[in-house]
């Protein structure tokens, strides 16, 4: 009884031994389910994407389609367009056909490797754009400065992603405001400017329409204004008018009187040539106006007489 229990242990450990074997090498890789039905298309490759995303993804989608090394490579070839293209006219026509040497290839091209002064370049010009959120920068400062800097420490990338998130905030107000409150990390330095950038906002809302309510006012009373300037300029032009009307009429009537005045002293004149002097009987004088010694008394009412005669003259 001992020795078949002990020949079974032994059969089964032999039995574990040759299923890891299995297990492991690669002529008994499990192969994948067939997925024929539902086949997932590798996305397309320019360049502009991560390559280390990308090739992460195409794995994956590699895995599940049941793709071999050939497949793969057909597959990822097929999918290059652009500047990733191109890679492919640098290769043999073997290599184009080897999954490891074209990944190689696209990982010299697009890696991060090689491409680490282009993302501190773009890092260092990086600036908000218009209609972009402070969350939406914050994520793309990230995104930049873990390919410009794929060795640093957190601590390192914490620091440098503060410094050129906040050096990104094109507003001068709120950049200085979060240098003054001094963020120690990158959320700390988001959560300030979104609140200033709120608190911004609602300010010059509040500005407009003040200016709304003001402008509404100042154009009624320049209305009321206007309606008053308009009457005081009829008033000035009605005073101006009478008055040029009167002055105007003023000279008419000194015209007329100088006139009349002239008419009268000819008239004087001319009535003058036909009085006759009772004292001396000459024309053109009167007696008390006669040049000559007076020849005798004239009675008192000759004299009276004589006088109506001259006021009637003058």
């Amino acid at each position: 009884m001992a020795e078949e229990g002990n020949n079974r242990r032994l059969s089964m450990s032999n039995d574990e031994k040759i299923s890891r074997q299995r297990m492991w090498h690669p002529q008994y890789e499990p192969q994948a389910p067939n997925l024929s039905v539902s086949r997932v298309t590798a996305p397309s490759f320019n360049g502009s994407t991560p390559w280390e995303d990308y090739i992460v993804q195409f794995e994956l989608i590699s895995e599940l389609n049941g793709w071999d090394e050939r497949t793969r490579a057909l597959q990822l070839a097929a999918s290059l367009r652009g500047p990733a293209q191109a890679v492919l006219a640098d290769l043999d026509a073997s290599k184009r056909r080897r999954f490891e040497s074209l990944t190689d290839a696209l990982e010299q091209r697009f890696g991060r490797a090689n491409q680490t002064e282009l993302f501190r370049t773009l890092l260092r010009n990086r600036t908000r754009q218009q209609g972009e959120s402070i969350p939406e920068l914050a994520h793309d400062i990230q995104r930049l400065l873990s390919r410009a800097y794929p060795n640093a420490s957190i601590e390192m990338k914490e620091t440098l992603s503060k410094e050129f998130f906040i050096d990104a905030i094109s507003d001068r107000d709120i950049r200085w405001k979060i240098y003054q409150s001094r963020p120690k990390t990158l959320e700390e330095a988001v959560s300030i400017a979104a609140e200033l950038e709120a608190f911004t906002l609602s300010e010059q809302r509040k500005d407009t329409q003040k200016r709304a309510v003001v402008r509404v006012v100042s154009e009624k009373t320049e209305g009321q204004e206007n309606k008053c300037g308009a009457i005081d300029d009829i008033s000035k032009a009605l005073a101006t008018a009478m008055t040029e009307g009167f002055s105007e009429l003023t000279k008419q009537l000194q015209k007329l009187l100088l006139v009349n005045n002239t008419n009268v002293s000819k008239e004087g004149q001319e009535r003058r040539k036909t009085i006759k002097c009772w004292n001396c009987g000459e024309m053109g004088h009167i007696r008390r106006n006669c040049p000559s010694p007076l020849k005798y008394v004239i009675p008192a009412e000759e004299t009276k007489k004589q006088e109506n005669e001259e006021k009637s003259v003058l």
